[in-house]
């Protein structure tokens, strides 16, 4: 049987890791599997970002513009959660997989369509429809007390909140199990997770990840240190793969810092950083500015 599998890139004013993005799933998704991909932007206005979204018409690919002004809107991650919900309760294909990805992702690795429907198996011995594909960053090794393997998959408890995870943003969705339960995505991933453990309970943490967050990202409030450099990942080599389903599972978690490599033999301090935060300053300075200018803030996404 040949997998439906629906990629949703969620995007906005990151032209050069969206290229990057898209380059990697070129690579990375097999050609026996019935991929579609869609791109919904959130309003993007940088010229590198608008360039991309054409070329990426013009080889086919859907685009959805956001023209919503919600309340969704207000969310500190603009219309990301609004997009999710559209994207899998309207535009996901009936019986398919829907692969959530954010701008500054990538996939690392082959897939196939063997590998996927092995996915859907273990996410159904849960009933949740949220599987975790993605590999973990290296702070999360430091609480190995929190990752409980069970059977085919991880289990992530969360001691502040004193259960397991159930939902993250980016995730694998098997959407039969979405929508035969008629769950409805919330305005943060918190809220959304929250609900899902009340419906589902906890979900799978898949093993061998294949798609991983680039460290060092640009932010919207400001340049980082780094201006406008991607740091992508060198595609996963025969021998890294072989290491990550080799591996003894309980002893060796899927930590990106210890499977993947970046692009050029480039070097960054460890543990790679995923998100700067800024301060108080910053947040308010933010918010005055975009109701001056007319726009919502958004500090990620």
């Amino acid at each position: 049987m040949q997998t439906k599998l629906d990629i949703f890139i969620f995007s906005h004013n990151r032209g050069l890791w969206l290229r990057n993005l898209l380059n990697s799933i070129r690579q990375g998704i097999d050609a026996n599997i019935d991929s579609r991909l869609v791109i919904l932007d959130d309003k993007s206005t940088e010229t590198a970002t608008l360039e991309v979204l054409e070329e990426a018409k013009r080889e086919g690919i859907r685009v959805v513009h956001r023209v919503s002004n919600s309340a969704a809107d207000s969310g500190p991650r603009g219309g990301l959660h609004e997009g999710i919900a559209f994207a899998l309760r309207d535009l996901a294909r009936p019986n398919s997989l829907a692969l959530l990805l954010q701008d500054d992702m990538q996939i690392v690795r082959k897939v196939a369509n063997d590998e996927l429907e092995k996915i859907r198996q273990i996410g159904r011995q849960t009933t949740n429809p949220f599987t975790y594909v993605n590999f973990w960053t290296q702070g999360i090794s430091y609480r190995r007390s929190c990752m409980h393997l069970k059977d085919s998959y991880y289990q992530k408890f969360s001691p502040k909140e004193q259960r397991y995870r159930a939902y993250t943003d980016v995730c694998l969705v098997d959407i039969e199990v979405f929508r035969a339960a008629n769950f409805d995505i919330q305005n943060s991933e918190k809220l959304t997770d929250e609900k899902a453990y009340a419906q589902f309970g906890e979900m799978p943490w898949y093993p061998f990840p294949f798609t991983a967050m680039l460290p060092e990202p640009i932010i919207h409030w400001k340049r980082n240190a780094f201006g406008d450099q991607v740091h992508s990942f060198a595609p996963m080599t025969t021998e890294a793969v072989q290491d990550l389903f080799l591996r003894d599972l309980e002893a060796v978690l899927p930590v990106a810092e210890s499977f993947l490599a970046l692009e050029n033999g480039a070097v960054l301090p460890t543990p790679w950083k995923y998100e700067a935060r800024p301060s108080k300053l910053a947040k308010i300075t933010g918010k005055l500015n975009a109701i001056r200018n007319g726009f919502r803030f958004r500090p990620k996404y």
